[in-house]
């Protein structure tokens, strides 16, 4: 009896405990910059290079376990664009077949998405050659109940106006997120879950960035305290 109460208290603990980001890597990743597509594998030493008007802000963004923030940017002329990303993380222990995922809330006008196998040789997906294309389907390719090797696609298109720029915040947490559509990936095997959303907003272009406001706002201080030595000498 007592073996049976304590076989049954580290099974509590395993389903209440979270995994350590240690059971997760980023396999696979890539970037669609409206048109141009780069991508990498983990451990390749590859990193996302913006084309002209682009940029990517990965500082906060851990490459081998695919998990913070990275803020795209596009500033340019007048027209039409789009941005796709696509992220494979492995969750748990090889083969990563445990793995299942799904989709909340509802996706905003230009969004577009895909949850489902990646798209190599046997596992029955296409992921990636959908993000490749710029054609996420909109669907949660994992049924419920299934299990396996999933990834995820994200997409935005848009338009710019004179003087506009968008912002895309790409985010991959351990805790859901505020933004009204995103999409989780669990694991079974380890009890591991992140959550994945892809957020934008066009702003006008000549709004600084949060860090140049940072900058900025720290000069003046400097700028204000040398005067008032100054006038005082």
């Amino acid at each position: 009896m007592k073996k049976f109460i304590l076989a049954l208290s580290i099974l509590c603990l395993v389903l209440i405990v979270p995994a350590s980001n240690a059971d997760v890597t980023l396999a696979t990743w890539g970037v669609n910059w409206n048109g141009v597509v780069q991508a990498g594998n983990n451990g390749d030493g590859t990193s996302p290079m913006p084309p002209l008007g682009w940029t990517f802000d990965g500082s906060q963004f851990d490459p081998n376990t695919g998990i913070g923030t990275a803020i795209i940017t596009l500033t340019a002329v007048p027209g039409s664009y789009y941005f796709v990303s696509f992220l494979d993380h492995d969750i748990g222990p090889f083969p990563f077949d445990s793995n299942t995922g799904f989709s909340y809330g509802s996706p905003g006008v230009g969004q577009t998405w895909q949850l489902g196998p990646p798209g190599y040789p046997g596992d029955g997906g296409d992921t990636f050659n959908m993000f490749l294309a710029n054609t996420l389907k909109n669907l949660n390719e994992i049924d419920p109940g299934e299990y396996g090797d999933i990834s995820a696609g994200f997409g935005w298109a848009f338009n710019l106006n004179t003087n506009e720029m968008a912002v895309i915040t790409l985010s991959v947490s351990n805790n859901a997120p505020t933004s009204p559509f995103y999409l989780s990936e669990f694991d079974a095997a380890t009890g591991q879950i992140i959550y994945l959303s892809q957020d934008l907003v066009i702003q006008p272009s000549n709004i600084p960035e949060p860090g140049t406001i940072g900058m900025l706002a720290t000069g003046l201080v400097g700028a204000a305290a040398w005067a008032r030595r100054r006038f005082l000498v």
